[in-house]
């Protein structure tokens, strides 16, 4: 992964593990990086309660800038809430470049 991108991939999780911890109820955050095909698959998941990804992600970087700063490295990402507002999963892909 080049420096530039893993600075962005870096801040993203900190910023995802951040909010989860400062504006959930979460006591368990499960985290899965997997480099497999020439891409990174994040996976973040925790127990807390949430009902509305914005109350977690609606100051600082955000939800918009997350997503705009993976995608600017060609990757994608996506933020749920599950059903019945108890836990969040965030789910990212984004190329390896050597």
């Amino acid at each position: 992964v080049q420096d530039d991108a893993y600075r962005t991939i870096r801040l993203a999780l900190f910023e995802i593990s951040t909010n989860i911890l400062k504006h959930t109820s979460a006591t368990v955050i499960f985290l899965q990086l997997r480099a497999e095909r020439g891409r990174l698959h994040i996976f973040v998941q925790d127990d807390g309660q949430v009902s509305d990804v914005s109350t977690i992600f609606g100051k600082g970087l955000g939800v918009g800038n997350i997503r705009k700063r993976l995608t600017a490295l060609g990757g994608k990402v996506d933020f749920r809430v599950s059903e019945g507002g108890h836990g969040l999963t965030v789910e990212a892909d984004v190329p390896l470049h050597d």
